[in-house]
């Protein structure tokens, strides 16, 4: 794969996402971006380079081999750490990457997904029940469905309690929001209460065990020792983003497009 550094193109939170997406696979399959804080990286536009990327043999997402971090040259105040630094699987590479995403993909496999089906139904039930409820009949698609579908479901498979579910939330809406800098919001303040929530659940499952992906990851670290406790409360925290930002988008996303195309719709109905 041969890599040809152009100027690169500046991301900019506060811009439009699809705008930008749109300008980025215009330019090439991999293409040369300046993140936030001016550190340079690539970004691969489209699904065939991605997975190029993903597998290539001299390629890591162990950050221990990114020179500009190792050196300084990022510091470890920079808004984006978290996503590069860390213990979870998504900052892992080779064998550790296999064996945290091994422990976590038992949950996901096509028997556990089958049985929680009908829970998620009647989730998604009630939410649309009470969207039928409002006056006027207009409702925030994402508020009042996209967030809470794949939050409640999520929360529900790492036995969140009911008490939890609104702070986590709060938190997680911080952390991956668009702000402008100066707002007052400080991302490693944000990732710290994450973990602080997560640690209470760890102690909470620990003392009264429950049938739920939490307590069962509690075991391969307790029991086991599969994984470390550091591991093991970052694997729940991308747990929790991974379960629900990309479903919120999947919704509101999908609601778009066939707003903008309903022969979209028809088509597949008439199937």
């Amino acid at each position: 794969m041969e890599l040809k550094r152009r100027k690169p193109y500046v991301l900019d939170p506060q811009a439009d996402p699809v705008s930008q997406a749109r300008e980025l696979r215009a330019l090439g399959p991999l293409v040369a971006v300046e993140l936030p804080g001016r550190v340079a990286a690539w970004s691969a536009t489209d699904l065939v380079t991605a997975q190029r990327v993903l597998a290539h043999e001299d390629l890591t997402k162990d950050a221990a081999h990114w020179p500009d971090l190792v050196e300084g040259r990022i510091p470890d105040d920079w808004e984006l750490i978290a996503v590069v630094r860390g213990a979870a699987m998504l900052h892992q590479g080779g064998e550790d990457h296999r064996r945290l995403r091994g422990l976590a993909s038992a949950a996901f496999t096509r028997a556990p997904i089958e049985a929680m089906r009908p829970r998620v139904a009647e989730i998604a039930r009630e939410l649309l029940d009470a969207a039928d409820r409002v006056d006027g009949g207009v409702i925030d698609l994402r508020e009042s469905y996209a967030w809470p579908l794949p939050v409640r479901v999520v929360c529900e498979l790492l036995g969140v309690p009911d008490t939890a579910v609104s702070e986590l939330r709060h938190r997680f809406e911080q952390l991956v929001t668009p702000r402008a800098p100066g707002d007052g919001v400080d991302i490693q303040e944000v990732v710290g209460a994450i973990h602080t929530s997560l640690g209470a659940l760890i102690r909470a499952k620990r003392a009264a065990p429950g049938d739920d992906l939490t307590t069962a990851l509690i075991q391969a670290k307790d029991d086991e020792d599969r994984l470390s406790e550091q591991e093991l409360v970052e694997t729940l925290f991308l747990i929790l983003i991974a379960g629900h930002e990309t479903s919120i988008n999947a919704v509101t996303n999908t609601v778009q497009a066939l707003l903008e195309d309903p022969g979209a719709l028809c088509c597949r109905a008439a199937r």
